[in-house]
């Protein structure tokens, strides 16, 4: 009779033991269900402003590339006023009448 009544202990010890264990496992998968729900979303807000940045890169890189062609643009032009400025007066007026002087395309 003792036999039985600690084998039937032991059993009602295992079972208890095996519920906690499953509740437990249940708290921590719901757990990381959160987190992977959280860290999806960070991931997707991270992808949005990464996205963003992107956009913005370019349109800072092309307000960069127009503003060095001006520069260029510009130091053309004062390479050639140079050129008038330093030129014999008899040539001052073919210069003044250069092509990229007059149709503007420096």
């Amino acid at each position: 009779q003792k036999l039985h009544q600690a084998a039937r202990r032991g059993q009602e010890a295992l079972k208890k033991s095996f519920q906690q264990s499953s509740e437990a496992g249940k708290t921590r998968q719901e757990a990381l269900r959160k987190q992977e729900s959280l860290l999806t979303a960070e991931l997707k807000q991270t992808q949005g402003a990464g996205e963003e940045l992107k956009a913005k890169s370019a349109k800072v890189q092309d307000a960069l590339d127009q503003m060095q062609r001006n520069l260029r643009k510009g130091g053309d032009l004062f390479g050639q006023l140079q050129k008038v400025a330093v030129a014999p007066v008899k040539e001052v007026q073919a210069l003044l009448k250069a092509p990229s002087l007059v149709d503007g395309s420096i």
